[in-house]
């Protein structure tokens, strides 16, 4: 019996190449399958590819070309733990700069962000200039007006408008000297840049204002402060250091005073026949899908919740009323990947729409990036929780200057220096960025 054994067993090696042999063929396959599948949703919606798929990057040269022109540079840091570099590129020229990172730039950062969101003025501002020495003094001869900023890491969190710089003549803030707009890569941008938005679309404005009667109140939105996805253990969780405020903001679920008088307040600078909104039991899911993707600027005033342990389930809160479902509420980044918006804009005028998982070398995994994924060729996003009153008349100020022809990111400033001017602090006008194409929307008057 043992003799029998003997000859019916099989050389080790051999039985190892027999398994390598299955499963290199295995890795073919699926290799194959996936490759399929990438050309059929190449084939079926080339934005989304691009978006999620495609890995080719923009020359130096491609970036001059199509995304600069002489009032306009591109920066975009690249930042490890022992070493913080710099790239800027302008129409006709780029270099780089490359430092040690200070030990401590994280917890500055951090703090910096807690004494914004909390509007801790006199402490913000010793953080708001250190942060300018450390990632814009070196290059500030080199910027022009127009900054696209490209992040990297704690950086996408950063409203770079809100540093502070020292002197000539006076200590002032960044925005004074520049417009700021943002990317999640140069890639993106160029993508975002390069989309042809229909001029046609049935709508130029389409906007919802949710109501949330004692939504806070619900005892499931205990359970929102964790992103709902398996082995999510609350303990292990980071806080945010944005994620805290002292006034009434579109983060906490409770009702919205403003968010209304914001939608029809820039409603209103519309034609009646091109503009729509959803208000109280309208802004449902339904609407959304069906009219998101008919319009040229897409407004949301409404709650949203970020989550930066999984980026792809933050979401925006629809309509709720006692009574209603709860798992209808909440409308996640996962769900927006697949839609055609093709909007001029989409604003996200709520809570921490801005936010969510820092992915190296790819930005902020979260709503904007589903939003810009599906379509979208610029946004306007909050980086934490936001002023419920302020935001509406930061948001009517930008719309009327973007009713003069003005590009997004010019607007979008104007706006900010008018609060500036009034004597607000930053946390009232720095939260919101725009991402994307900067170009005007309307003619010049």
């Amino acid at each position: 019996m043992e003799e029998l054994d003997e000859k019916l067993k099989i050389p080790k090696e051999k039985v190892n190449a027999s398994i390598e042999k299955i499963w290199n063929q295995r890795s073919i396959n699926l290799g194959d399958s996936l490759n399929s599948i990438y050309a059929s949703i190449e084939k079926e919606d080339p934005s989304y590819y691009n978006f999620r798929f495609n890995n080719k990057v923009v020359s130096v040269k491609q970036v001059q070309d199509r995304l600069l022109d002489s009032n306009t540079s591109l920066v975009e840091y690249f930042w490890s733990d022992s070493l913080l570099i710099t790239y800027v590129i302008k129409k006709d020229t780029f270099f780089i700069t490359k430092r040690t990172p200070p030990h401590d730039l994280k917890s500055k950062i951090t703090s910096f962000l807690s004494d914004l969101s909390r509007n801790n003025r006199d402490k913000l501002l010793s953080p708001a200039k250190y942060l300018y020495d450390i990632l814009l003094k070196d290059i500030e001869g080199s910027l022009t007006k127009d900054v696209i900023i490209v992040p990297d890491g704690m950086l996408s969190l950063l409203p770079f408008e809100a540093l502070r710089k020292s002197g000539n003549p006076i200590d002032h803030w960044a925005i004074e000297d520049h417009s700021f707009s943002y990317a999640h890569s140069a890639t993106m941008l160029d993508i975002m840049k390069s989309k042809e938005t229909p001029q046609n679309q049935e709508f130029d404005f389409v906007g919802f204002a949710p109501v949330y009667s004692k939504l806070s109140r619900n005892p499931a939105t205990r359970d929102w402060d964790i992103a709902p996805f398996p082995n999510n253990i609350k303990e292990n969780l980071q806080p945010n250091p944005t994620n805290v405020s002292v006034f009434a903001n579109r983060g906490a679920f409770d009702s919205l005073k403003y968010n209304q008088p914001e939608l029809l307040s820039i409603k209103y600078m519309f034609r009646p026949e091109k503009s729509k909104t959803f208000i109280g039991k309208e802004a449902r899911r339904v609407e959304f899908f069906q009219f998101a993707q008919k319009c040229r600027i897409f407004h949301l005033p409404v709650h949203a919740k970020a989550y930066e342990e999984e980026g792809d389930y933050s979401f925006i809160a629809l309509s709720y009323y006692p009574g209603d479902s709860i798992n209808d509420v909440r409308l996640f980044a996962k769900e927006i990947y697949g839609l055609s918006i093709q909007a001029d804009m989409v604003v996200l005028s709520g809570c921490q729409t801005g936010l969510g998982r820092l992915n190296n070398g790819e930005g902020v995994i979260g709503l904007g990036r589903a939003f810009a994924s599906a379509g979208a060729k610029s946004l306007v996003l909050s980086l934490w929780s936001v002023d419920d009153e302020s935001t509406k008349d930061l948001m009517v100020s930008f719309y009327k200057h973007l009713m003069e022809g003005k590009p997004k990111n010019e607007a979008l400033r104007e706006a900010k220096l008018e609060l500036i001017n009034a004597g607000k602090s930053p946390v009232f006008w720095a939260p919101f960025v725009q991402y994307g194409d900067t170009s005007s929307i309307f003619l010049k008057r």
